[in-house]
Order: structure tokens, then sequence, then C-alpha cells
């Protein structure tokens, strides 16, 4: 049964779904094996191992003839390998097709190469000093990622104007819209059966685990989730994230500023945002409030639109025998100094009343500062770190 009180309510719900997984699902011991490259066989296995017995044999007793055996025999693994690796690639290129995905490429080509996308963080140089502890290294990550965030990334004049602009905005109605009406149990079902892999939060609940409720756990799942979007009430455990910082490329690993963060959030509150999504997604289409150039996370729209556009351009500037003049922006850290006032206000501007605007207010609330000495940390590979969500 639900309290109505949302923080001891998502407690309560997530640690039935661990208990329940804890007793049903198999627990691996925790050891992650090498996988190995989609080329390797058998008798790339067993060439290797013949180089690596005449190689052996032949340091014993290292006459000329034993010499020509173990280099044939490193000849023939090298060959082994390289056919497989041609017969694999062909394969896989022939399965490609336009439905196929550029993610699932990429991670085609990184496996085929055998590189391995996570390391561990050793040491961090500030100041020509080197931070060599753990707790030392995620103070340094977490101050750089708060820093990429700070509003003093604005000009000056930038932040007189969010001083002034930044007043309350009144999401008040006495209207019913059909975007604020309770989640039914079909927008549910219908977000969960999109989902796709995903690595789960600091409360360990994945998507799969939230897929294989029964029917009577679902239902009370949804009433959690219409309690949220009515009250407006954004539970606090959800402000939580695991941060993995990334090496960018071609970055000196030793300098904080030379990785970025990505955020591992709660599959639960993932689940309730994709719903809230859709709706707000529905709205902006049906009233056409998005430009029609717009192709970025957008239904039907992608990167080819805008090429094609160009390509058109292009060649209609050759035909007409004219000028054409194309400018590229690059915003740097565009997502980090995002305005959140400035999303709400545009929210407003378009009309929007009740819960769906109140829901990113609450959303979007900036949580009070925590001490670096409040921060979680823990070492894996890569490094991570747990914090507030609006902190950093």
């Amino acid at each position: 049964m639900l309290t109505n009180n949302v923080d001891i309510d998502v407690q309560n719900i997530s640690q039935a779904i661990l208990t329940s997984a804890k007793n049903c699902i198999p627990l691996t011991s925790g050891k992650h094996k090498q996988r190995s490259v989609p080329w390797w066989n058998e008798q790339i296995k067993q060439a290797i191992q013949d180089k690596k017995r005449a190689f052996n044999f032949y340091k014993k007793h290292p006459t000329l003839e034993n010499q020509i055996i173990f280099k044939k025999l490193s000849a023939n693994a090298k060959y082994q390998i390289l056919e497989a690796k041609r017969l694999s690639w062909a394969s896989y290129v022939s399965s490609i097709n336009s439905n196929t995905s550029s993610r699932v490429v990429w991670q085609k080509i990184r496996a085929m190469s055998g590189r391995k996308s996570s390391f561990l963080i050793h040491k961090l140089v500030k100041n020509s000093q080197n931070i060599t502890t753990v707790q030392g290294i995620v103070q340094e990550l977490g101050d750089q990622f708060a820093s990429a965030s700070s509003s003093s990334n604005y000009s000056l004049h930038f932040q007189n104007l969010k001083t002034e602009l930044e007043v309350p905005l009144d999401f008040s109605s006495n209207i019913s819209q059909s975007y604020n009406h309770p989640f039914s149990l079909n927008e549910l079902e219908s977000v969960l059966h999109s989902l796709k892999d995903s690595s789960p939060g600091h409360d360990n609940i994945t998507y799969s685990m939230i897929q294989h409720l029964p029917p009577e756990a679902l239902r009370l799942l949804l009433t959690l989730y219409n309690t949220i979007w009515s009250t407006g009430v954004y539970p606090q455990v959800w402000r939580q994230a695991i941060v993995i910082p990334l090496l960018k490329q071609n970055k000196d690993p030793l300098l904080s500023s030379s990785y970025r963060p990505i955020s591992l959030t709660c599959c639960l509150s993932k689940v309730l945002e994709k719903m809230i999504n859709r709706r707000l997604v529905w709205y902006l289409e049906t009233n056409s409030l998005l430009r029609s150039y717009q192709s970025g996370f957008r239904k039907y729209h992608s990167t080819l639109d805008q090429l094609v556009k160009l390509e058109n351009d292009v060649q209609n500037a050759f035909l007409n025998n004219s000028h054409l003049t194309a400018i590229f922006f690059d915003l740097e850290k565009a997502y980090d100094m995002t305005w959140h006032h400035g999303i709400l206000q545009r929210l407003h501007q378009w009309g929007l009343r009740g819960n769906l605007p109140i829901f990113f207010l609450h959303f979007l609330k900036i949580v009070p500062s925590v001490s670096v000495s409040q921060i979680l940390y823990q070492m894996f590979s890569p490094l991570r770190m747990v914090y507030l969500r609006g902190q950093l």
C-alpha cells in the first residue's frame, strides 16, 4: 500500500523490486570476463597455441630447423587472424541496412578492433601538483564538473539580464488540459515496450526488472507516478546519479578538464520522464511550436535532412551561378550552460499550464549545495561518484 508520501513510497517500491530480483535472479560473481573479438574462433586459438609451443621449444633447442618451424606456425597464426577478420567484417557489412543505427555500427567497429573504452583514473594534475588519492580525484573532477555549469561562465551582461528576468512563473490553471490528465496503464506499458538496455542508477534497478513486474505491481507503480504527477513533488532519491567521467578524444588524461561526465540516473525516474516527454512532444508537434528546420530530438527527423537541404542549396547556387554562405556553430558547454529558467519561461510562453510545466519546475529545481565530504565516491572501472542532480 502507498502512503502518499512520495519519498517513502519510492523507497518501499524500490526495495520490493530489489528483494524480488534477489530472490528470483541468480547473481554473478561480479568478475568481468574479458570479451573476445567477434572474429575469434577455435582455429585461431589452436594456431596461436601451436605458435607458442614452437617458440618455447625453439628457445630450449635453438636450431635452424626449429626456427623455421616456429616462423611457419607464426605466419599461419597471422594468416588465420587476418582471414577471420576479413570474413567477419564482410559478413557484418552485408548485414547493414538502412535501419541499422550508427551506434550499433560503431560498437561493432570498436569490438572488432579490440579497443576497450573503460580505464582507471590513477592520477590527475592541478597547478603542477599530483592528485593520486581517490577522494582527491573525486574532489577535482567534482569541482571541474560543477564549474562547467556555473553561472560564472555567462557574460556579465547575460548575468545581469538573467537576474532581472528570473521572476516567479505562474503555471496554475483551472482549465483541464488533456496533457495534464493522469497517466493510463496503456501509456506505461507502451513506454516499457519501447525501452532498450541501459545501465541502472544508484538503486541498481534495471529496465528489465521494471518490464517484468506483474500487473499488480505495475498498477501500484502507475499510482505512484500519478501521485508525483498530481502533487508535483519530485522524489529526492531520484535526484542522485552515478557520474562516470569519460576521457575526451585526444585530450590529456591528467587534466580534469579533459573529461566529460555521463550521468546514470534511476530507471524508475526515466520511465516517468519518458511518459512525460511523449506528452510534451505531442503538444509541441500538434501546435507547430517547433521550427520546421529543427531535426534534433524529433521523430522522423535526422541529420540527413540537414545534409540533403545543404546539398540542395549548394546545387541551386551552382545552377544559378550565385554564391552560397553557410555558417556552422559549435556551442561550447551547450547543455552545461542551459538556462533553466529560460526553459520554463519558454514553456510559459507556449501556453503550458498545470501538471506538465509544474513537473519541469520541480525537476529542474536546484538542490541545496553539498560539501565534497558528503559526496559518496567509489573507484570502479572507470571512476564513479554519486552526486545530487542540480549540484554538478
